[in-house]
């Protein structure tokens, strides 16, 4: 397992280039070498970090792509984006094999349920639409939120889908497609509903972890007890070492770590300890660009994060 020590000699190892706006979401494949990068330029890229080349684009989006996802076998991965629509792609032969249509404005959020069977999507609409992936069959909406919903995670047995939104965190019940719960806060003051930019649930299953503007807050799945916020080396206010709004966070497979990415003033990634809420280190990148994703390997040894067009790959040394 990587240690604090380890982090500290994270360097930016070298910038990937080749889409024309900002970059929205991230993904590295299981293989450690594949990256996936979802762009404002409306494309999809995919990338060799041997060979530090762009392998194929997949276009065919009209706006902005916000969001990636894969099944857990990797092979198909599904696209959401600005011009209201989900696209389902085959990454063997390259091919679009559905775009599925319903929502009525831009589309944020996608996620895939454990058992690559489900595909749940969130938009500006408001609504959570939950989708068929082998037929792209439309199944049901979800609904309760008041503003657009830019974040969903699953939980590991696929029964449970959590969304974020400025105006709340819900929790579902995908059996019966009503909500369980909204997720609260605790500050001086009381009780607030909880809102967020970018969540998960923990592989165990066990805890939902939110970015809450430059907070990252943590609930109890089960009982949607908040249990605390994790706390930064430098803090702002006593919160976190981010002084601006968190954009992504990221847990690595065997849920130790938390990857965050900020618009702060340093830009920077911040590295958590999963068990102790601690920060560990943080990543400053120099460009001065908003880190709006972030992913962390299935090894914990390449952390990928946009800088507005390109990636940054970030690791150890070896040279």
């Amino acid at each position: 397992m990587l240690v604090n020590h380890t982090y500290q000699n994270f360097e930016n190892l070298y910038t990937l280039k080749g889409h024309n706006d900002s970059i929205s979401k991230i993904l590295i494949g299981s293989d450690n070498q594949t990256v996936f990068s979802a762009s404002r330029d409306s494309t999809i890229k995919v990338w060799n970090l041997k060979t530090r080349q762009d392998i194929y684009t997949l276009q065919g989006h009209s706006k902005a792509v916000t969001s990636i996802a894969l099944i857990p076998n990797e092979q198909i991965l599904v696209s959401s984006s600005e011009d209201s629509n989900l696209k389902v792609w085959n990454l063997r032969n390259r091919q679009n094999i559905f775009t599925l249509t319903g929502h009525s404005k831009q589309v944020y959020a996608v996620a895939i349920s454990p058992d690559g069977k489900t595909i749940a999507s969130g938009s500006w609409d408001t609504t959570i639409r939950l989708w068929d992936l082998n037929t792209g069959r439309y199944i049901n909406s979800l609904n309760g939120h008041k503003d657009v919903i830019r974040t969903l995670d699953f939980s590991p047995n696929g029964n449970i889908l959590v969304s974020g939104s400025p105006d709340a965190i819900k929790v579902w019940d995908l059996n019966s497609c009503k909500e369980i719960k909204s997720l609260q806060t605790h500050t001086i003051t009381g009780q607030l509903v909880a809102s967020s930019t970018s969540l998960i649930v923990t592989k165990d299953g066990g805890k939902v972890i939110s970015a809450n503007f430059m907070a990252i807050d943590v609930f109890d799945l089960a009982t949607g007890k908040y249990l605390g916020v994790f706390q930064g080396n430098s803090s702002f206010f006593g919160v976190t070492s981010h002084n601006s709004n968190i954009h992504s966070i990221v847990i690595s497979d065997d849920n130790s770590v938390i990857v965050s990415g900020s618009q702060d003033n340093n830009k920077h990634i911040a590295i958590w300890d999963v068990k102790t809420g601690k920060e560990l280190y943080k990543l400053v990148n120099e460009q001065n660009s908003p880190v709006f994703t972030v992913a962390i390997s299935s090894d914990k040894q390449t952390i990928v994060s946009n800088n507005s067009n390109n990636l940054d790959i970030w690791g150890v040394s070896h040279s």
